[in-house]
């Protein structure tokens, strides 16, 4: 039976009208009006008709409710939100009304595929994404079993509350001393993500209200440290303490997992199955660059800021102008004294309306006072995302024989960027050459402008292009031979995300490593979580692990109920262990590599994180995101040979 969203009852400040209208003016309209039409069953609004909207300069598009229907929306939400307390509730709808409501939100039907991850970010039900036992909790067995889960961030987190809500046994290993992974590291000026909050959540925790549009790093943090308060999970976390290695026991069908902590006291953990949660970016990578241990000054890696950082009157080199690069430049290029900016390779950067703003009182009341509006909020949002670039990320073969570069979406999307960069530095002509890329836009991560280019127009702000060829004792000398002088330089190079599972090598079958296994092909996964002759070892963002689309939490419980599924599937059925057929690992990445042909990571990412030394995508998955959703949707137990 689903679980029924409980809705507050909220009273509205001292003028309910005044109250009203300001939360109406920040509505998603068409959000609004589907809930509407769910809680009041009034035809006039699955009536209204959607009108296709493009943005970006026509390389995306939107559908909203027709401009004409839009007062008509706010009348009808103003009336039912006078009278709410008077209005009864209606139960989550059954699948099929959700079906047709989710169809009305879209404007037309759905791929079965498309709505089966549709409903999942609809969350009617408190917990979509959850593993269930087949007949009940089997005490007995479930007592005997215990998981590992390695990292403690926003993946390791959505681990644990699946077993948590299983009844199974489980410790999180987090060499960090609290919860948040990434966030907890990441402490530079301005971090904060560049997806919309409304997205960026779990949906089994449907009423916590972000202040900001885009979270800023501590807010993260506050969310995640609510949710392990709600869910009971601080109990079962281990926090300083590093996975170094980890065996398989053949014998016992167990895992050894090794464990040192900072001061190098070892341990050990045994698990019936493990699940690695570490995540792409949790190695920093550091330039390579001759004289580096000459410098005088101090040199640190943006996911290691500390605290006592001083920048006022200093000198400052940032090496880097990707994702992190470009949100922390703005507030060291207002208190150093001279900021210079190394760009190597430059990157497509994009407007994001509200990036830096706030959530107003009058936007969380409507999510509280408004029955079902935070779900089709989500959902909305979900869906105008997954659709923004999707089309920009594929060739289009027939374009390109007609003398297009990628597709018509990829260059009206170029074309949009470019005039962007164009008109925020026309005082500083010059420079737009330097900045706008030759690749294709998305052919690497796209960044949020942080007041990026802004930054490169202030006095005190330098950008150099010329390649870094060393260091000396007081700063950097490039290669035409000049050489800066620098009291500070901040690497904001991200992290070796090749380098999976780091700092430890797991041992599977007959001795092999999983860093052998990788070494002849680059790293490689089913489904991006179990590899042959690794037994019970499970990990969540691993190799090919990385959608082109969706919400990075929803695929986290996805690819944990997937998991949990084959956790369950081994306790209810008396399974030791459970390993990925190679005919079917082999099957599936031969699959892989042929869709990635039509994907532009194959010939516009080098350099980027996207494409691989081999020449191969080891991050993301080419498929459409519902198609990759449909793979890891339910566990497959006949692509495992059990024992």
């Amino acid at each position: 039976m689903e679980d029924v969203i409980p809705i507050a009852d909220t009273e509205p400040a001292a003028s309910e009208q005044a109250l009203i209208g300001a939360a109406l003016e920040t509505a998603d309209i068409n959000a609004l009006r589907v809930a509407l039409y769910q809680v009041t069953g009034n035809e006039e609004l699955a009536a209204m008709r959607l009108q296709r909207r493009e943005v970006r300069d026509g390389a995306a598009f939107v559908e909203v409710v027709a401009p004409a229907d839009v007062p008509r929306v706010k009348a009808l939400a103003t009336e039912y939100l006078l009278r709410r307390r008077e209005s009864p509730v209606p139960p989550p709808p059954d699948r099929t009304e959700q079906r047709r409501l989710v169809e009305l939100l879209v404007g037309g039907p759905m791929l079965d595929a498309e709505f089966a991850m549709a409903v999942e970010e609809l969350a009617m039900a408190t917990h979509p994404h959850d593993a269930e036992w087949t007949t009940g909790r089997p005490s007995g067995k479930v007592d005997e079993f215990h998981v590992v889960v390695v990292g403690g961030g926003i993946s390791g987190i959505a681990a644990a509350v699946q077993l948590k809500r299983l009844g199974v046994s489980f410790t999180v290993v987090e060499r960090e001393p609290t919860v948040g992974g990434v966030w907890r590291r990441n402490t530079y000026p301005d971090a904060r993500v560049d997806s919309p909050s409304v997205g960026y959540q779990f949906k089994f925790m449907q009423d916590f209200r972000w202040s900001e549009p885009y979270p800023s790093q501590g807010e993260i943090l506050k969310y995640l440290d609510t949710v392990v308060e709600r869910y009971d999970l601080a109990p079962h976390f281990r926090f300083g303490l590093e996975v170094t290695a980890a065996r398989w026991d053949e014998e016992c069908n167990t895992w050894e997992v090794s464990l040192a902590d900072r001061e190098g006291e070892q341990g050990s953990l045994v698990a019936n199955v493990v699940i690695t949660a570490c995540g792409l970016f949790n190695m920093p990578k550091l330039p390579d660059v001759p004289g580096m241990d000459t410098f005088r000054g101090t040199i640190l890696h943006s996911s290691a800021w500390p605290d006592s950082t001083v920048l006022q009157g200093k000198r400052v080199a940032v090496i880097g102008n990707g994702s992190t690069g470009v949100q922390l430049m703005p507030r060291v290029g207002e208190a150093a004294e001279f900021m210079a900016v190394f760009q190597r390779t430059p990157s497509w950067i994009v407007p994001v309306d509200s990036y830096k703003a706030t959530t107003s009182p009058a936007e969380h009341w409507l999510l509280d006072a408004l029955p079902y509006y935070w779900n089709w909020h989500v959902l909305s949002s979900f869906i105008a995302d997954s659709r923004l670039f999707l089309g920009a990320q594929k060739y289009d073969r027939a374009w390109q024989a007609d003398g297009g570069l990628i597709s018509a979406a990829n260059d009206k999307l170029r074309r949009y960027l470019t005039s962007y960069i164009t008109s925020r530095m026309a005082p500083r002509p010059e420079l737009v050459d330097k900045l706008v890329p030759t690749y294709a836009p998305l052919g690497r991560r796209v960044v949020a402008d942080n007041g990026y280019y802004s930054t490169l127009l202030r006095d005190n702000v330098e950008l150099v292009t010329e390649d870094i060829e060393r260091f000396t004792p007081e700063g950097i000398v490039t290669v035409d031979g000049s050489e800066r002088q620098f009291d500070i330089v901040v690497a904001a190079t991200g992290y070796h995300v090749m380098r999976y599972l780091w700092p430890a090598d797991y041992v599977g079958r007959d001795g092999q490593t999983l860093s052998e296994t990788w070494r002849p092909q680059g790293p490689r996964a089913f489904v991006g979580m179990t590899v042959p002759g690794f037994p019970n070892l499970f990990m969540m963002g691993g190799p090919n692990g990385q959608p082109r689309a969706g919400n990075f939490h929803s695929w986290a419980e996805t690819f944990a109920r997937y998991i949990a599924s084959a956790v369950v599937h081994m306790i209810e059925n008396d399974v030791h262990s459970i390993e990925v057929r190679s005919d079917v690992f082999d099957d599936y990445n031969r699959r892989l590599d042929e869709a990635f042909t039509e994907i532009i990571w194959s010939t516009e990412a080098a350099g980027g994180y996207y494409k691989v030394e081999k020449g191969m995508g080891a991050v993301s998955m080419p498929w459409e995101h519902y198609e990759f959703h449909d793979l890891v949707r339910c566990f497959d137990v006949e692509a495992f040979i059990l024992k």
